[in-house]
């Protein structure tokens, strides 16, 4: 998997996930109720309401988790043998990546700015992983010996004149 529940948890916090899985249920997610689904704690101190709501926001996280891994792996195929060892995915950006694309596609009443430039910026580099321009991190790295902070360097390309700087 390239992202979990439980590590947009950490990435996201209870209360910004329960109102992005929440945005198309009636009722407003309990954050501490959807912590303890995705955390498999107990639920015995909430309503059979706020679970079932909690369990409707943690099913709507996980679709688009599923959904987000499928669009990844339409970019990442086409350099990389999938699918991807679990340990070169934690040893990547690949997580961070699959969390942008996770927030941006639950925010169903429109991403703010700051959500759909990172949104791009993944969508950018997942093409330039595509392309063979850009590593995924260090084990693509590794193989290459041309990578500099997960991004390959092709002769031939842009120039610029740093000197001003």
């Amino acid at each position: 998997m390239y992202t979990t529940a439980s590590q947009l948890l950490t990435r996201y916090g209870a209360e910004s996930l329960a109102e992005l899985g929440g945005q198309k249920l009636p009722d407003e997610v309990v954050p501490e109720c959807l912590q303890a689904l995705i955390l498999q704690t107990s639920t015995s101190g909430f309503t059979a309401a706020e679970i079932a709501d909690a369990q409707a926001a943690l099913d709507a996280i996980n679709a688009a988790i599923e959904d987000a891994q499928h669009f990844m792996d339409s970019y990442l195929g086409k350099h990389l043998t999938l699918p991807l060892d679990q340990a070169v995915i934690d040893a990547s950006v690949i997580p961070r990546q699959a969390a942008i694309i996770v927030r941006h596609d639950l925010m169903v009443h429109g991403a703010d700015e700051p959500t759909v430039d990172n949104y791009k910026n993944a969508v950018a580099w997942l093409r330039d992983v595509s392309k063979g321009t850009a590593a995924i991190g260090a084990e693509d790295a590794a193989q290459d010996g041309d990578v500099a902070s997960g991004f390959r360097f092709q002769p031939g390309g842009e120039t610029r004149d740093w000197s001003g700087f």
